[in-house]
């Protein structure tokens, strides 16, 4: 069991693993999907209600943005919210499938090493778990792994494992593709889709994406997650890109708070010395300590295992 408040702040490396495409990639597979005229994928958008014109121009601009994904270009370009939004939801929905949360593998894998830390013997104490999360990603594949493994750690039914999670602070702050089953009266199933989405469901999906213009336009979920942070003890990003504007976001409120007790520490796979002393720039004016960035080759699970989370 987790013991003292910490707060886990999510981005696409989180995901990524399990088979979920980075911000980037999730642009270039709209793009390319989006070339082939009249392919399924194509002609869903149609019965979306978009038109061929707006389709083509969407494509177009997306391609031709030179954003690194797609959320940054419909923040600029708000005429194409809808069809973007319907966009990826067509294009994530497909992405969601349990057998990549749950292969077994030789060595353990981020979200087993985490529900390992959280389980107890009796699941009613799972609920006592002194963690929340902040997520920037739209899938489910958290709140979903979470729930399948208390139910089947403990037998339970769903609808007790479903509460128990439910418990937990899981804050989308760009939304998400929809509830899980016995999570919501009005569901959509994970791990359904395979190649294409019906029409209705991508609908039904876009509805729950949040697409941020400003900074300053603030949503509850934000609020929520301002409100985890204060009471956290160690704030840890994983997985995180740690955009300018996505830190703005997340750290919105916090400017000079120097009497807070807060450890921040981050993954940085991959981030050379260059692109390290920025991100750490950024956030001396939150936190007098500033952010512990991890190795160059550390992925998420290794980050844990070298630094003291919980």
């Amino acid at each position: 069991m987790i013991k003292e408040n910490v707060v886990l702040i999510l981005g696409a490396g989180v995901s990524a693993p399990y088979g979920f495409p980075s911000g980037r990639k999730l642009l270039v597979e709209i793009y390319q999907k989006l070339s082939i005229e009249g392919s399924i994928f194509w002609n869903q958008f149609l019965l979306c209600g978009h038109t061929k014109e707006k389709i083509s121009e969407f494509r177009n601009d997306l391609y031709l943005s030179n954003q690194p994904s797609v959320d940054a270009f419909l923040e600029r370009r708000i005429e194409y919210i809808d069809i973007g939004k319907d966009a990826i939801a067509t294009t994530l929905l497909p992405y969601e499938q349990e057998g990549n949360l749950f292969r077994k593998e030789n060595e353990t894998h981020f979200y087993e090493f985490l529900f390992n830390k959280m389980d107890v013997n009796d699941p009613e104490n799972f609920k006592g778990n002194k963690i929340g999360f902040i997520t920037f990603n739209y899938d489910r594949s958290l709140e979903y792994y979470l729930f399948r493994s208390l139910k089947h750690s403990h037998g339970l039914k769903e609808e007790k494992a479903a509460e128990i999670i439910k418990s937990i602070p899981i804050i989308h702050v760009h939304g998400k593709l929809g509830e899980l089953p016995y999570f919501s009266a009005e569901p959509i199933p994970y791990n359904s889709f395979k190649e294409t989405v019906g029409h209705k469901t991508i609908k039904k999906s876009s509805s729950g994406i949040r697409i941020i213009h400003e900074l300053n336009d603030i949503t509850e979920e934000f609020s929520i997650a301002h409100r985890l942070m204060k009471e956290a003890k160690r704030i840890c990003f994983l997985g995180f890109g740690y955009h300018p504007t996505n830190v703005e976001r997340i750290m919105k409120g916090f400017e000079d708070q120097t009497f807070n007790t807060w450890r921040i520490s981050g993954t940085a796979l991959g981030l050379e010395e260059g692109e390290r002393k920025p991100i750490k720039k950024i956030y001396i004016k939150y936190n007098r300590g500033g952010i512990k960035l991890g190795d160059v080759n550390d992925d998420t699970l290794m980050f844990l295992r070298k630094n003291y989370i919980f």
